[in-house]
């Protein structure tokens, strides 16, 4: 995993990949190590809470306004600007 997101333009010091655990996992079961701090998507919320306050909105809203624009166009294509680490 971690060797595919460098491929796609993310860096280790960015997001933090958990290594599998193969002899707890199956086919069916992937069980992967636990790392400390906070959850991916906890980190992406309180980036764009900050954000939503410096630009005089809420997160709520934010977010409100993605959905009501994902029902009228549909969900967006694909992205395909420039990774996080070369912006």
């Amino acid at each position: 995993v971690q060797a595919n997101m460098i491929r796609h333009g993310f860096q280790p010091r960015e997001v933090v990949v958990p290594s599998p655990i193969t002899e707890f996992s199956t086919k069916r079961l992937l069980v992967m190590d636990l790392l400390p701090g906070p959850k991916l998507i906890d980190g992406i919320r309180s980036y764009f809470d900050t954000w939503a306050r410096a630009n005089g909105t809420t997160l709520h809203d934010l977010e409100q306004e993605a959905r009501d624009r994902i029902e009228r166009e549909g969900v967006p294509a694909k992205y395909d600007g420039p990774s996080a680490w070369k912006m």
